[in-house]
């Protein structure tokens, strides 16, 4: 039968003993000194901060030995009662004094005790174990080797060895310190490679497989690391991801797709263009192609290319589309820089221009009555009233003039000749264009006249 014993610990002078060590030995038929078998149980432990004590012993008699901070040792007998509960005090005014012999008796029992029984791994002095700690390690020893000589049996012939397939959380071959690192046999000629119990790499006939990030310096150290051998991410050289912004855009010389802003070095256009932005290589890195396309208005706008020459970017050239065929041209110093084909109208009628320079112009214009002039004979014909034509898009000379008249039924088809003549021709205008009718007819429908100017804007 168990009881709980609970009070204080205190010294012969009732001061109570603060977290002084104990040690309870219980000493089958001990009374007083006498010489009877001990029977070794010990209880240790450490009184409580106001000597508060508290321990479960079988109903016995016992050995209590107490070392407080001061250096004594006090040691009494107590008998423990078959009863559930008892106090300390209880027991202390019942107690029998130890005599030195039965203490060292005791201690010297205890040690015993703990030579014999102190756990695996718990020293009964510094460095020192029991015996009970070296029959596990013993035990250890032998089931260790009890498995090497498992896999001695396993090895049949040089350097090959059977083992089982395992998995990949207990991986075949792994490590006592890891044991869910390793390789394992995963299916027929599959071999699998774990770490921390996951799937990292199979090798099989047909090739490998790889389970997460690869890194190091087998892959790309950056966008345009361009190692011969390496692994290229996602974003290497702008394939799948964006990279930029590009400073410079003569500063690339690597195949590649990028990206710049407005205001980078090297730019088609000046203004607030982004440029998406594609570099192809040549036959090494000082030469090679790019092309520049803006990226808003990009309906409506360009494409760049420009060359690579020793290791510089040379100049820009348009590639118009259909989106960018038709608007404004114009010119630098001879060069287009604007679109190819613009066309327009105004009062003074419509024109076309090419990126080449070429300009033409038509109008029609209303001359009048044929017979307001003139007297219908050879020597005096009929002739219309003049008018200017202002061109609706300056030349940048005179331009060749084409004036063409003529009236409509019921106009008879003999009346219906004239001759259109001009004073002067300017690359801005032409003044007193007049109709002469090539016959006596007296017909007064008005004349038509559509005039037709050809010649350069630059």
């Amino acid at each position: 039968m168990t009881c709980t014993v609970t009070g204080t610990l205190v010294d012969p002078s009732g001061i109570a003993l603060a977290g002084a060590p104990y040690r309870i030995s219980r000493a089958g038929g001990i009374v007083g000194s006498g010489s009877a078998t001990i029977i070794p149980k010990i209880v240790t432990g450490h009184s409580g901060a106001s000597g508060e004590f508290s321990a479960v012993l079988y109903t016995g008699k016992y050995a209590l030995t107490v070392w407080p901070a001061t250096g004594e040792t006090y040691a009494v007998l107590i008998a423990v009662p078959p009863e559930a509960t008892a106090t300390l005090a209880d027991l202390m005014d019942q107690a029998q004094p130890v005599s030195p012999i039965l203490a060292q008796v005791l201690e010297a029992l205890a040690l015993a005790e703990a030579w014999a029984e102190k756990p695996e791994d718990a020293a009964v002095k510094p460095g020192k174990f029991s015996a009970l700690h070296h029959a596990a390690k013993a035990l250890g020893f032998r089931d260790e080797a009890a498995a090497a000589a498992a896999i001695a049996v396993a090895i049949v012939g040089s350097g090959n060895g059977l083992f089982p397939n395992g998995t990949v959380a207990a991986p075949a071959l792994s490590f006592a310190a890891d044991p869910d690192t390793g390789m394992f046999r995963q299916g027929a000629n599959v071999l699998g490679f774990a770490t921390g119990g996951a799937l990292r790499l199979r090798l099989m006939s047909s090739g490998a497989e790889i389970t997460g990030m690869l890194s190091g310096t087998a892959v790309q150290s950056g966008a345009i690391d361009a190692t011969a051998g390496r692994l290229l991410p996602v974003g290497a050289f702008g394939l799948g991801a964006s990279h930029g912004p590009l400073a410079d855009l003569g500063s690339v010389r690597r195949a590649g797709f990028y990206y710049a802003y407005s205001d980078a070095t090297g730019a088609p256009e000046t203004g607030s263009a982004n440029w998406s932005v594609l570099d192809m290589g040549g036959f090494n890195q000082n030469n090679g192609v790019q092309i520049a396309a803006r990226q808003n208005a990009l309906n409506t706008s360009p494409l760049y290319v420009a060359r690579y020459a020793g290791g510089a970017l040379g100049a820009w050239y348009k590639l118009h589309h259909t989106g960018s065929m038709l608007g404004t041209v114009s010119q630098a110093g001879g060069v287009p820089t604007g679109a190819m084909i613009e066309r327009g109208s105004n009062a003074n009628g419509s024109y076309v221009r090419f990126a080449d320079g070429t300009q033409y112009c038509w109008h029609s214009l209303n001359l009048g009555s044929p017979v307001a002039n003139g007297a219908g004979t050879r020597a005096s014909p009929f002739y219309t009233g003049p008018q200017d034509w202002t061109l609706p898009a300056a030349f940048v000379a005179p331009p060749k003039f084409f004036p063409f008249a003529g009236q409509g039924a019921p106009v008879p088809i003999a009346d219906r000749f004239f001759a259109v003549s001009n004073s002067a021709a300017s690359a801005t205008g032409i003044t007193y264009i007049r109709a002469s009718r090539l016959s006596s007819g007296t017909d007064a429908t008005d004349v038509t006249v559509d005039v037709f100017a050809v010649g350069h804007w630059f």
